[in-house]
């Protein structure tokens, strides 16, 4: 679903997006701190569950969000990288556009603009919004049929594919992920209990398919990328957790 979005609004968005090259790494420094404070509080109040419950509640909200960012920021880097997606996105959703001098002097780009008018907080508006790229099978399709190489550092394993054999249901968590949102967001009166078996598969896939989706973009459009031995590397939820690591200095 297309919106007129807010120029003021757009303009925030690109201060807060920075390099739109980095959308990847960006992405999981931003979850790395969400990730560690969850599991201190499941450490932390493993007898209280109240606090558990209510840390989950957030949790759900922090991964959502974070998604729904991510989703923003690559389709903000798709449209500039493809020329024939922005085409497509602009004509299929009748977008009218602002003239590109105007939005350059209120410092936007016509790219920044498009990225702001779809809704991507579900699961079916972002299969829809990147539908034309990943034309003619779809967003999902292209997930579970695309077959990259890639590394896992923490098993010490190279693999190919999204891992749907660990995510047999991954679209339908995928979906439920938002949908969760929404009540916890909309919904103040819900008594939702969230399983911890449910949060923690949540908690993979939100850590694992946008790593997937930026293997995906990388490959479309021969980018480079952080490499170790030649091949990228896909991190898990326990590399998060690990304390036997260190970032190496630029």
């Amino acid at each position: 679903m297309a919106r007129n979005p807010k120029i003021e609004h757009i303009k925030a968005k690109v201060r807060t997006r920075g390099d739109i090259r980095e959308v990847g790494t960006k992405y999981l420094s931003r979850l790395y701190p969400i990730v560690y404070h969850m599991h201190e509080v499941l450490r932390l109040h493993v007898n209280d569950k109240v606090s558990i419950q209510t840390g989950i509640h957030q949790y759900v909200i922090a991964l959502a969000s974070h998604l729904e960012t991510f989703f923003r920021d690559t389709f903000r880097f798709t449209l500039e990288y493809d020329v024939d997606f922005f085409d497509r996105i602009v004509q299929l959703h009748r977008l009218r556009l602002p003239a590109e001098d105007d939005l350059i002097q209120k410092g936007v780009t016509r790219y920044d603009f498009v990225a702001e008018t779809m809704t991507l907080q579900s699961s079916e508006s972002i299969a829809n919004t990147f539908y034309p790229f990943f034309s003619p099978d779809g967003f999902r399709s292209a997930i579970e049929n695309t077959r990259l190489v890639y590394g896992l550092p923490s098993k010490s394993a190279i693999t190919q594919g999204f891992p749907v054999s660990a995510f047999p249901n991954w679209w339908h968590d995928f979906t439920q992920l938002f949908e969760l949102r929404h009540e916890l967001v909309h919904d103040a009166n819900s008594t939702l209990c969230i399983k911890r078996p449910l949060i923690a598969k949540l908690e993979s896939l939100a850590v694992i398919l946008p790593q997937y989706v930026v293997l995906m973009l990388v490959d479309r459009f021969n980018k480079k990328i952080y490499k170790t031995d030649n091949i990228p590397a896909v991190f898990l939820v326990e590399d998060f957790l690990a304390n036997d690591w260190y970032v190496v200095p630029a």
